[in-house]
């Protein structure tokens, strides 16, 4: 049955956990609660976080990954709540199989308490195979992640036929203050996944684009984001290439975000791309168009019936 982790390590907080081996996959239902080491504290703030992690998971020895959910069935849940992570080769986190991750409160890359930032991740921050219905953060303050530090990507989230996985209410590539950089190479990458959902988290910094959706990607929704803003309202908070890169699939819809300083486009549309509805997004201060579909550059909006190109011209 379901079984809780639970900390009481004498000493107080932080505390560091150093793995000299890798760990092997989780794969019985569980449920990791780095919240109940004493000194630890929820996060109460809307747009930063300043909770308390006390529990660190540090890698090192060329460890590829820190934790890995091995879901078994499709009823499967497993949560990791409230802990830090730092230092590993491939991936911090990751979830995969038939059953679903809660990754809730957690902080990746900030370094031990409120101190210095720690050592990237040489890969993916978080990586999502499968695993339908996983929640990353939710809309409530105590469960916003801190996802930074992933030289690849901050959150990948890949083949999965069911999908329907949600990204809410987090910090994507800034440190926990809301105002400095944390920066993946992309914040969010969606690939070969039906119906997730990227809602109302704040996404800069990255070096890269704020997120990408390609291969057969479907229905993907990204709503209500602010993408390349910051606490700080003079600093280059802006991510390095477009706010939504759409490189391929169909179905996407892409409303009521904030785009800004975007050291490019602000959402772009591939060939590959057809049928997304992009509405009621905010633009300010990117460097390129505000929205631009393949080829690059102004072109004419053309309603005439059997177009061919991105997103049919539309």
């Amino acid at each position: 049955g379901f079984k809780k982790i639970t900390f009481n390590i004498p000493g107080g907080c932080p505390q560091q956990i150093n793995l000299s081996t890798t760990l092997p996959a989780i794969t019985q239902l569980v449920g990791i609660e780095g919240y109940t080491q004493p000194g630890s504290v929820f996060n109460t703030n809307f747009q930063s976080f300043n909770g308390t992690v006390c529990v660190f998971l540090v890698g090192g020895n060329n460890i590829s990954s820190g934790l890995r959910l091995q879901t078994q069935s499709a009823d499967a849940e497993m949560t990791v709540r409230g802990l830090g992570f730092y230092g590993f080769s491939s991936e911090a986190l990751r979830i995969s199989g038939p059953g679903k991750g809660s990754v809730r409160g957690n902080v990746f890359a900030t370094g031990l308490g409120s101190g210095a930032v720690g050592q990237n991740f040489s890969d993916a921050v978080i990586r999502v195979i499968d695993a339908p219905s996983t929640q990353i953060g939710t809309f409530e303050n105590a469960d916003m992640n801190v996802i930074g530090g992933g030289n690849v990507v901050g959150l990948d989230l890949t083949a999965s036929v069911l999908g329907k996985r949600f990204v809410e209410g987090n910090l994507i590539g800034l440190n926990r203050n809301g105002a400095s950089g944390l920066a993946n190479g992309i914040g969010v990458r969606i690939t070969d996944s039906d119906s997730d959902t990227v809602r109302e988290n704040l996404i800069s910094f990255n070096i890269s684009h704020a997120i990408t959706i390609n291969g057969t990607a479907t229905r993907s929704s990204i709503l209500n984001n602010v993408i390349g803003a910051s606490l700080d309202s003079n600093s280059a908070s802006g991510n390095g290439g477009n706010a939504v890169r759409i490189l391929a699939g169909s179905g996407h819809r892409i409303r009521r975000n904030s785009i800004s300083k975007s050291a490019s486009d602000g959402i772009v549309v591939l060939t590959s791309a057809r049928a997304s509805t992009l509405r009621t997004n905010y633009f300010d201060g990117n460097q390129r168009q505000a929205i631009d579909l393949s080829p690059d550059g102004v072109n004419p909006i053309d309603l005439d019936v059997g177009q061919t190109g991105a997103n049919d011209q539309q």
